[in-house]
């Protein structure tokens, strides 16, 4: 299993990137983002699969459920 910590991850415009390609054999990136609500790139694509997680609470789109 691999294992990097977030401070070790490069911190460029808004997120710690770890990016797949520049580590190896890993065909995948994480981008732990902070900023804003709103803010952060708009729609791209990438030659890899993206994996992005937002901290915070989330939100559903339908009021009636009661259980997100």
């Amino acid at each position: 299993m691999y294992r990097v910590r977030q401070k070790e991850l490069p911190f460029v415009g808004s997120s710690h990137e770890f990016v797949g390609a520049e580590q190896g054999d890993v065909g995948v990136s994480v981008f732990l983002f902070s900023g804003l609500p709103g803010r952060g790139p708009g729609p791209h694509r990438h030659p890899y699969d993206e994996i992005q997680f937002v901290a915070g609470r989330p939100r559903s789109m339908d009021r009636e459920r009661k259980d997100v």
